[in-house]
């Protein structure tokens, strides 16, 4: 069997296989950000996607294990993704620019273990799964973005650590399932929600209306690192009993840890509003639709 092979139809269309699995088709002429990849990345790439290979996976519980283990203890829960990685790499993000101190406290958090917060970082992209086509940015992303980002992540890692799913809240993990457990979560609770007003007020369908009560406490919709002291002192103005909910970039993995190690049970699950907004109107999450989900609010 070829490793890399094209193949050609009477109609124009033009398939790309890699081990015999085609990964993607085009028209006309190859998309330009294919000629960005070497045929060794995307073999290399391709050994992820066959369960037994013989490649490093971290021990990472799936979406439905964390939010299991999130649902039958009172732990925190700190997210990596990558935007935290592009943070850690000097780089900045849309809603959060590059600073020194988050960068280096993203470091040292993502490889400590502690006994009352799971770390959060990409299942899928040590066990992804062929899906059926996708629009040209998500294949851009999947063959030119993912495989650098994995590289990063084992960089970063102790890899003798039990990780947990950072798709949680994102649209990689939505679900009616992962929806109703989130939901279980804070059934009757009282809970803080920490994120910026603007979003808050475009809420359509609002995922904590089971709360007991909600506290609110806005952030800046861009750089929220840069006022962690007030959200910090307010946020401990509260009792330990009130749940915190962390929708704030990159300062709620930070912040969910000091949280806790302060008493509080801090759920760093950015994007769950976008999230189920997505969900209940059945948003396509392999558009270019999925872009504008991850611009700031």
């Amino acid at each position: 069997m070829k490793i890399f092979f094209k193949k050609r139809h009477p109609s124009g269309l033009r398939e790309i296989y890699l081990c015999g699995i085609k990964i993607f088709s085009y028209r006309k002429r190859i998309p330009g950000w294919f000629q960005m990849v070497s045929y060794e990345d995307l073999l290399a790439d391709f050994l992820y996607y066959v369960p037994n290979s013989d490649v490093f996976r971290p021990k990472i519980l799936n979406v439905p294990q964390t939010l299991d283990k999130l649902l039958h203890s009172r732990d925190s829960i700190a997210r990596y993704g990558d935007g935290e990685m592009e943070i850690m790499n000097g780089g900045k993000i849309p809603f959060q620019d590059y600073d020194a101190e988050l960068a280096n406290r993203l470091k040292s958090i993502i490889k400590t273990s502690y006994s009352n917060v799971m770390l959060g970082i990409p299942y899928t992209y040590f066990f992804p799964k062929f899906l059926p086509e996708r629009s040209e940015e998500i294949k851009q992303w999947n063959y030119t973005r993912i495989p650098k980002y994995r590289r990063d992540f084992l960089q970063c890692i102790d890899k003798g650590l039990e990780y947990c799913a950072a798709e949680i809240s994102t649209l990689d993990g939505a679900s009616s399932e992962t929806y109703e457990m989130f939901r279980k979560l804070w059934n009757g609770k009282n809970i803080a929600i920490i994120t910026c007003k603007s979003l808050w007020d475009k809420v359509e369908y609002n995922i904590f209306d089971n709360a007991r009560k909600i506290h609110n406490i806005w952030v800046p919709n861009k750089n929220a690192w840069s006022d962690t002291e007030r959200v910090l002192s307010e946020i401990c103005k509260l009792p330990k009993s009130v749940m915190i909910i962390l929708m704030c970039g990159p300062a709620a993995t930070v912040w969910a840890v000091d949280l806790a190690k302060r008493g509080y049970r801090a759920l760093d699950i950015g994007h769950v509003l976008k999230g189920y907004y997505f969900f209940m109107h059945n948003i396509d999450k392999n558009s270019s639709a999925e872009a504008e989900f991850y611009q700031p609010d």
